[in-house]
Order: structure tokens, then C-alpha cells, then sequence
């Protein structure tokens, strides 16, 4: 190895992932160490990272983990950017997971209420928004909305005659 060569141009260099160096720093204390000070975070911080993946970014069970009161992971988050970042890019790969699990559910299983689900919260720029509706008693009733959902009957009837004439 070149001696001018330390562990921060080996992570600048190869742009080594967090979850890459998983492996290696669990082999070699010394590099682990080298590494926590490269990703500007401390072993404490590190733990808890694992233990909020561990529990599917549960703050509260991940703090028990590792020992440290929540109030100690706000204080990291707000004066950490390393540490919120990583913190952040957990709880989106676990929404990442999450988001695949429903795929699988509607694509391969058919699941139509997770598809009504996913296209109100994912396609509203489509027209599949939920709205929300206030009545004077104060309850809150929930319903789909699209583009065609203020219509009438005999409107629906004419727009579907109006695309059905245009296709031919």
C-alpha cells in the first residue's frame, strides 16, 4: 500500500458506502475508529444508528439500545450533519422497503385496497388525491377525488361517448 495513502483518500476514492464498510470495520478495531472519525460521527452515534435500523427507526427503542435519553438523539441530529444524514438515509431505505413490500402486494397479489391506497397518496398529480371533507359537527369524513368526480351521471355517460367517438 502507498504510505502517502491514509483511510480518508481510501473513502473519498472509492466513495465507500456506510453499509459497504460494515464488514470491515467489524474485522479491524483500528479502521473502525479511522472510519467513525472520516464520517465525522462516535462509536455512541454509530450504535444507535444500528440499533434504529435493528427497529425499524424506532427512536425510542433504538435510545433503550444503546442507553442514551431522546433528548441525547435530538441533540445529535440538530448538531450533526453526518449523524442526521445517516439517520435520515435509514429511515428512507426502511420507506424504500416499505414501498416495495406494497408494490409486491398490489402488482403481484392484486391487493385493491392497497392499489386505492397507493394511488391516493402517490398519484394525486393524477388526479387520485384524497380530500378531506369538514361538515359542521366537526367529524372529518375521508373520500377519493379525481377529475371526474364532481360530474354527474349523464355528464359521465356524455364524456365517455366523447372518448369512445374520439378513439374511432
Amino acid at each position: 500500500m502507498n504510505e502517502g495513502l491514509n483511510i480518508f483518500d481510501l473513502i473519498d476514492s472509492f466513495s465507500l458506502d456506510y453499509s459497504d464498510i460494515e464488514i470491515w470495520v467489524s474485522d479491524d478495531r483500528s479502521f473502525y475508529l479511522d472510519y467513525l472519525k472520516a464520517i465525522d460521527i462516535t462509536e455512541k452515534q454509530d450504535n444507535f444508528i444500528k440499533a434504529y435500523k435493528r427497529h425499524l427507526c424506532n427512536v425510542s427503542k433504538a435510545c433503550r439500545k444503546v442507553n442514551i435519553h431522546r433528548s441525547t438523539y435530538y441533540d445529535w441530529k440538530n448538531k450533526s450533519d453526518s449523524f442526521s444524514n445517516l439517520v435520515d438515509s435509514a429511515r428512507e431505505e426502511m420507506y424504500d422497503d416499505i414501498e416495495s413490500i406494497l408494490l409486491n402486494k398490489i402488482i403481484v397479489e392484486g391487493n385493491t385496497r392497497l392499489l386505492m391506497f397507493y394511488a391516493s397518496t402517490r398519484m394525486k398529480d393524477r388526479g387520485y388525491g384524497s380530500t378531506v371533507i369538514v361538515k359542521g359537527d366537526n367529524r372529518l369524513i375521508q373520500g377519493y377525488s379525481n377529475k371526474y368526480s364532481g360530474m354527474t351521471i349523464e355528464q359521465l355517460d356524455s364524456k365517455i361517448s366523447e372518448l369512445q367517438d374520439f378513439k374511432q
